[in-house]
């Protein structure tokens, strides 16, 4: 089986037809799936919407809670819920088609790697977003690489998928939960031995300037910081922890 995790936060505007597309996708490239959509306290109708399509396809499960905690929260949160031996993180905006999934996967199941992550700098890759977004994707691709050397160039896209086994490794650890969730994961995904690759993707943004605030980028500046600490200053170590987040 394969599990797509959707982190959504106030999505019920668009929530439907992401659910929709990837349940498409689904159905053409993996023999099983179930689509966990995790509804990370959102004040409007996403739990609604999604509740509602629950009930017509055994696929589509939802898994939601009353205060928003942030990205990395709603993503342990579907992982602990999920039975899949691959898992696939998805945004739920749509800025990444759904159908980009199939390339990922096939070359997850073709590669000598444990994950494979979509990125806007894989030579593959078409990619339409404004000079602005390609200028703070550069700085922060050499910001984490002084503090961190994580092989993968590209850490915040909304499309990655894992085998299992890695996730059951690492998933219990990151601190963070905010955009800096991911730098977290894969920092410790490469300090745990696990090799994770990059993938072409097909990506169009529509919501830059409202989700990415000065602010949201301050803090993730300084989860960074933390990361470092934790990982390259005091050490961590991979015991199995059947916390539940």
């Amino acid at each position: 089986m394969t599990s797509v995790i959707v982190p959504a936060y106030k999505e019920g505007h668009i929530i439907q037809r992401t659910v929709d597309e990837l349940a498409r996708v689904l159905d053409s490239c993996v023999p099983d799936y179930e689509i966990i959509v995790v509804d990370d306290g959102s004040p409007d109708d996403t739990c609604k919407v999604v509740t509602e399509m629950a009930a017509r396809s055994p696929h589509v499960h939802i898994e939601t809670y009353t205060k928003n905690h942030g990205k990395g929260y709603a993503l342990r949160h579907g992982f602990n819920a999920s039975q899949g031996q691959t898992i696939v993180f998805f945004d739920a905006d749509l800025d990444i088609p759904a159908d980009c999934i199939p390339v990922l996967l096939q070359r997850l199941d073709m590669a000598d790697c444990d994950g494979i992550v979509g990125s806007k700098m894989h030579p593959e890759s078409v990619v339409d977003y404004p000079w602005t977004r390609r200028a703070f994707s550069q700085a922060a691709h050499l910001f984490v690489w002084s503090l961190l050397q994580i092989s993968v160039k590209d850490t915040q896209v909304g499309l990655k998928a894992f085998r299992r086994p890695v996730l059951e490794r690492i998933m219990h650890l990151p601190h963070v939960d905010g955009f800096a969730f991911d730098i977290e994961l894969l920092a410790l995904a490469q300090k745990a031995g696990f090799k994770v690759t990059e993938g072409p993707v097909h990506i169009e943004y529509g919501h830059f300037a409202s989700t990415v605030t000065p602010s949201s980028i301050a803090r993730a500046l300084m989860d960074t910081l933390g990361i470092f600490y934790r990982i390259r200053i005091k050490g961590v170590t991979f015991e199995e922890d059947n916390r539940k987040h």
